[in-house]
């Protein structure tokens, strides 16, 4: 099993991403966090083997979470999430693995998440 950790400051999406995995891939999902900050600390503690992110969030926004995570951990899968596509190129521009649109689409959440596993 895989480790992941999710950032979002909204909760129904958290647990959307939290019902769209559990059971259905080989990911167990470490902990979550509703602000960036907060998941700057976590990802040092838990050690997550892909963090998936939102980009607009209140005190640190998921991009520079991205930017600082890339310092410390330069191998974490990282993606973001987004209701504007166009901060997909900013991500890409950071070096995540991958961008998902929202609203949350099953079959792209699972698609993401497996094509980490096969890299």
């Amino acid at each position: 099993m895989f480790g992941i950790m999710l950032v979002d400051d909204e909760r129904h999406f958290i647990d959307e991403l939290e019902d769209m995995i559990k059971g259905e891939l080989p990911f167990t999902i470490l902990g979550n966090c509703f602000n960036g900050i907060t998941a700057l600390n976590a990802v040092r503690d838990l050690n997550p083997d892909v963090l998936i992110t939102d980009v607009l969030m209140p005190g640190m926004s998921g991009l520079e979470l991205a930017r600082k995570i890339r310092a410390i951990m330069p191998d974490l899968p990282i993606i973001l999430m987004s209701d504007n596509p166009s901060y997909a190129v900013n991500g890409y521009e950071l070096g995540v693995s991958g961008f998902l649109l929202k609203p949350l689409a099953k079959d792209k959440v699972h698609e993401t998440l497996n094509r980490l596993l096969c890299v």
